[in-house]
């Protein structure tokens, strides 16, 4: 059995305490594989006990590319037979043409004890600025009116209500 998690904090660079916890627990229960993703980053993969664990294995087409680390990803490929994992392999995949292409960068890395494939730094620092900076520079291309719906929705609705005058009787 391999479980599938949507989980974790988006733009973290690492997994957190709970999600290994979780992980030790889903081994220890049978589970052979744990795989998450929402963080948007290629995380660490390893064998504990039984079971591969990635908890999250970043973005494999991404639109958003404010930040080179959204672009670097990879592929688990996991070999298993009646008695369990037989093998385990990250292939590096790097996102091309704005986020759009997935294309193998390298050679295949076994799983073992732990993996990981890109340095994504301790934190995320600046990712907020590095968005809008990059929404501007690219307000011009895809689906404008997208654009203008989430301008709208995401920074006038909260700005025109946080100042909107309200009379009490």
């Amino acid at each position: 059995m391999f479980v599938l998690l949507h989980w974790g904090l988006e733009s973290r660079t690492s997994s957190m305490a709970y999600q290994k916890e979780l992980i030790k627990t889903l081994s220890q229960s049978g589970v052979r594989g744990v795989i998450g993703s929402h963080p948007h980053l290629f995380y660490e993969a390893w064998i504990q006990g039984q079971t591969v664990a990635a908890p999250s294995l970043g973005n494999f087409i991404f639109d958003l590319c404010w930040d080179k680390r959204l672009l670097q990803s990879g592929i688990l490929d996991v070999s298993v037979d009646k008695d369990g994992i037989k093998a385990a392999c990250l292939w590096p995949v790097e996102l091309l043409y704005d986020g759009c292409c997935p294309s193998i960068c390298g050679a295949a890395v076994t799983v073992r004890e732990s993996v990981t494939l890109y340095n994504l730094g301790k934190d995320m620092s600046g990712e907020q600025s590095r968005k809008l900076k990059y929404f501007f520079q690219n307000l011009s291309r895809g689906n404008y009116r997208l654009k203008k719906k989430f301008i709208i929705q995401k920074i006038l609705r909260p700005i025109t209500t946080r100042f909107r005058v309200t009379t009490h009787d």
